[in-house]
């Protein structure tokens, strides 16, 4: 039932919120959570608690949904390599320690880097669209250890919260 209920759950906060899939070469998604009620290719929960996300190169499309807060147990969060666009959701899951959201297509802010996140520790941006000044942001990730901005178009200078990324070993 746990299984059953952190399924559904997914399907609550992520998936309706695209607005469309293409999936290669998998069964819809709502036959995908019936056959496979017991294992779900990306998805890992322990009890009914979703703990890791990756939905890496799935040709996803559409946008990300604005529940990604609610996921409190949720440490990993990989959609990379999809063609997903819109906003970076304003809260992402506040105990994620890794989030991978990079080679897509988001229009031009990281807002939600205004958030707090104490326990992330790897976060990518890359290839993923996103335009304009840094904000000085930064100060709220003090165990972030590895940071990939590249192949956007950032300008201006460096925020002075870049300063407060004491952890920060790979940009």
């Amino acid at each position: 039932m746990a299984l059953r209920y952190c399924f559904l759950l997914i399907l609550s906060i992520i998936f309706i919120n695209f607005s469309s899939f293409s999936v290669s070469d998998q069964p819809s998604y709502i036959q995908e959570v019936a056959v496979l009620q017991d294992a779900w290719t990306g998805i890992s929960c322990s009890g009914s608690s979703i703990t890791a996300i990756n939905l890496n190169g799935l040709q996803l499309s559409g946008s990300l949904g604005g529940n990604l807060f609610n996921l409190f147990n949720l440490k990993q969060l990989d959609v990379s390599n999809n063609q997903i666009a819109g906003e970076v959701p304003a809260l992402l899951p506040p105990n994620a320690t890794h989030i991978d959201l990079s080679v897509n297509n988001f229009t031009p802010n990281i807002w939600f880097l205004a958030t707090p996140m104490p326990y992330l520790e790897y976060l990518n941006l890359s290839h993923s669209s996103i335009s304009g000044p840094l904000d000085n942001v930064f100060s709220g990730f003090p165990n972030l250890k590895q940071m990939d901005l590249s192949y956007n178009q950032f300008s201006g200078d460096l925020p002075s919260s870049f300063g407060d990324l004491k952890n920060l070993n790979g940009l």
